[in-house]
């Protein structure tokens, strides 16, 4: 399902945003059920559950969230914590406050909690002064407001930057500086270093990591943008790059078109088309839908788009 701020309220549109017992009245975008009259003003949707976060920090769900929103009510989650950033995974949710802690609550399978103990909200140990962070399917990220990155999770394809077996492996520094955003997808991760410099890892079948091959990245790989980078979104098999001029590329899977069509080098393909049929992992035909290497989106081109977020479930993604 999708979620987005209208007006100061959350409005959510597609399946089950709040669990089983609702759903969005033929498929259009409904407002969430809110408590009091403060704005909303940030949203985040994970597997069957919605969180939102209004105006003076105060974090509520709803949905399948395990232990945390059993119910298609969205509830408190810390209603003494005033809550500044808010990432939801397949199935938990990660929170950072304005004491710079990091909460985690949900299902704690594979580590991705950063922690022991059971799914109810609990500080992260061991990270602190914590900016932004990112939940993908079953890893998470962190990174704190002097740019340092953290990871802890499922570690397979090489989703977290760094190679360990453990599955219970506290949250571990990732060898990057100045990161300012980041974003976790199902297998993979995005970051937003200096510069506007964006570095990809982890699973690499559809060439989500933008990187022109499908190997995976065990470490950080720089992605090659036409400029620099503001935020990047991570989808299931797909990656969406905002730039600073407001144009869109994207990279990975465009099966279900969450692309948008994207492709490398249109014109130089079409006009070169009858001199050769040769193609290559950088480009894509109308019969491939697998983008290797970034690509502006052309309906989003001179929009000026000021955020991005990308989706996905088992075999689908959307943007």
């Amino acid at each position: 399902h999708t979620s987005v701020i209208v007006d100061g309220a959350a409005v959510a549109f597609g399946f089950e945003p709040c669990g089983g017992d609702w759903r969005s009245p033929g498929h259009v975008p409904s407002q969430l059920p809110r408590i009091g009259t403060a704005r909303d003003v940030a949203v985040a949707c994970g597997w069957g559950f919605t969180v939102v976060v209004d105006a003076f920090g105060v974090a509520r769900a709803g949905g399948r969230l395990p232990g945390l929103a059993p119910g298609s009510s969205l509830r408190p989650l810390l209603p003494k914590v005033r809550v500044l950033a808010v990432s939801a995974g397949a199935a938990h949710v990660l929170l950072a406050d304005d004491q710079g802690r990091c909460w985690s609550g949900g299902d704690a399978g594979d580590g991705r909690l950063g922690r022991g103990g059971a799914s109810e909200l609990a500080i992260v140990e061991g990270v602190d002064d914590i900016k932004g962070v990112a939940a993908g399917a079953c890893h998470s990220l962190a990174f704190t407001s002097k740019g340092t990155l953290y990871a802890w999770g499922l570690a397979s394809d090489g989703r977290l930057g760094f190679t360990t077996e453990d599955a219970s492996a506290p949250p571990t520094r990732v060898a990057l500086e100045g990161v300012v955003d980041a974003s976790a997808g199902k297998y993979h991760s995005l970051v937003v270093a200096s510069e506007g410099v964006v570095f990809a890892f982890g699973d690499n079948s559809y060439g989500q990591l933008g990187l022109g091959h499908a190997d995976d990245a065990w470490e950080p790989a720089c992605v090659a943008l036409p400029s620099s980078a503001v935020c990047v979104a991570a989808g299931a098999s797909h990656s969406l790059v905002l730039l600073e001029d407001g144009d869109v590329v994207g990279f990975g899977s465009d099966a279900q078109g969450q692309l948008g069509g994207a492709r490398v080098d249109d014109d130089e393909s079409d006009s070169d088309s009858s001199d050769t049929d040769s193609t290559s992992s950088s480009s894509s035909s109308a019969a491939d839908d697998e983008v290797w290497t970034p690509a502006r989106v052309p309906g989003l081109c001179g929009k000026g788009v000021v955020a991005v977020a990308a989706g996905g479930g088992i075999d689908a993604g959307h943007s």
